[in-house]
């Protein structure tokens, strides 16, 4: 199989990005790019220099509508939860035409992908909210020791190894899959929201939901696409000054796995 260069992975995302844009805007439904992708639409106009993938973002009642009309017998697949071999509690769009070796939770269909989170609401109340954000990550910590193959690890404690051996052996991927998504689910509008696959803690995870009731275009690469009109809030919240670069070290893509074209 041939490899996939950046510069033609990028255009795989842009593609795949305006295959979305297009989807949503025929459909009235609002996303905006986040993480990563909304730093790089507001600071660079396009990718950060290092980077090499796009996430989205979308409030729960347009997450549902647009993964109900997403085309998944074209160039593009979707990888869900619980689909063989696939370890997340969110959905990623795949070109069908690529694959993505190395990656431990890649499974079946695993290519060049954009990740399509949601928000989901949680509690006004603050001792409420952090305990729903505890169980969250509980359950991801437990997802992270259930899939881990401690035999690709080097310099693994025999301590965590254990903990590892432990958590297979009581927990079933699909069981704390499923106890995930299912506190995620909280259907009753609040004023708070956090990311369905939060990575930053408890105050950078949870945002005001009224920073994602307006949207405005930005430019992506040259392209149109949706971002929230608040981006300045809902990014200083998660990042503090994200118009200030990071330190050169640590300026490289966080991903594992590498993408080639699949053969014909």
């Amino acid at each position: 199989m041939k490899k996939i260069s950046m510069q033609e992975r990028r255009k795989i995302l842009l593609n795949m990005l305006a295959y979305i844009d297009n989807l949503c805007r025929s459909n009235g439904i609002k996303y905006s790019l986040i993480g990563g992708s909304l730093i790089g639409a507001v600071r660079h106009n396009g990718f950060i220099p290092w980077d090499d993938d796009i996430d989205i973002i979308l409030m729960p009642k347009d997450y549902e509508r647009l993964l109900k009309i997403i085309d998944k017998g074209g160039k593009y697949s979707l990888l869900k939860p619980n689909q063989k071999g696939y370890n997340y509690p969110f959905k990623k769009l795949v070109d069908k035409k690529t694959v993505i070796l190395g990656d431990r939770s890649g499974g079946d269909g695993y290519g060049v992908f954009i990740d399509i989170l949601s928000y989901h609401y949680v509690s006004n109340n603050a001792l409420a909210r952090r305990w729903e954000f505890f169980r969250q990550m509980t359950y991801k910590k437990l997802l992270g020791f259930c899939t881990t193959d401690t035999g690709k690890i080097a310099g693994m404690s025999s301590f965590r190894k254990a903990i590892i051996y432990v958590c297979k052996k009581v927990f079933s991927v699909k069981w704390v899959l499923r106890r995930y998504i299912r506190c995620c689910q909280k259907n009753k509008a609040t004023n708070y929201i956090v990311s369905n696959w939060p990575i930053y803690g408890f105050k950078k995870e949870t945002q005001n939901a009224k920073s994602l009731n307006h949207y405005m275009d930005g430019n992506f690469e040259g392209q149109k696409v949706m971002i929230c009109s608040d981006y300045d809030d809902v990014l200083r919240t998660s990042f503090g000054d994200y118009m200030e670069l990071p330190p050169v070290e640590k300026r490289k893509s966080t991903h594992i796995g590498v993408a080639y074209w699949r053969s014909k």
